[in-house]
């Protein structure tokens, strides 16, 4: 028999052709990422749809940066989602992505905790996304060494 060889975006699958099982708490980041994907899309576009209701008190001069920063905010929910996707299959470039979008939106909870409000609930979210996406059987699972 004679042995193919694939570049694979992913590293899941063992050597013996057996695919690696997908461990819960890497189960409930990739429902987490979905709901906040879908959630910003929403949001988003009901800000777009009431625009003239929301936004009628707010000068012209800001109002192309706001609606710039609600289509922004239609983008980062479909590559969310995207990612989701990549985590819920194996791809490595999305544990890449996830962890960085994880410490982003990490660092600008930090920031805005400081300047503005602390939102506790995202900052832990945040670091308890990060510790399971660097706990050893889900760095596995991707093909990273443990």
């Amino acid at each position: 028999m004679v042995e193919k060889h694939y570049i694979r975006l992913t590293n899941s699958i063992k050597r013996d052709g057996m695919k690696n099982k997908r461990p819960f708490e890497l189960n409930i980041v990739i429902i987490i990422a979905v709901l906040f994907g879908i959630l910003t899309i929403i949001v988003s576009r009901y800000y777009i749809i009431d625009e003239e209701v929301l936004f009628g008190h707010i000068s012209s001069d800001i109002l192309p940066y706001l609606m710039a920063y609600i289509y922004a905010g239609i983008v980062i929910g479909i590559i969310q989602l995207i990612v989701a996707y990549g985590l819920y299959k194996g791809f490595l470039w999305a544990w890449y992505v996830a962890i960085i979008g994880c410490s982003a939106y990490l660092i600008s909870n930090l920031v805005f905790a400081v300047l503005i409000f602390p939102d506790v609930f995202s900052i832990v979210l945040n670091v308890a996304c990060i510790y399971v996406l660097y706990k050893p059987q889900v760095r596995e699972y991707f093909g990273k060494k443990a």
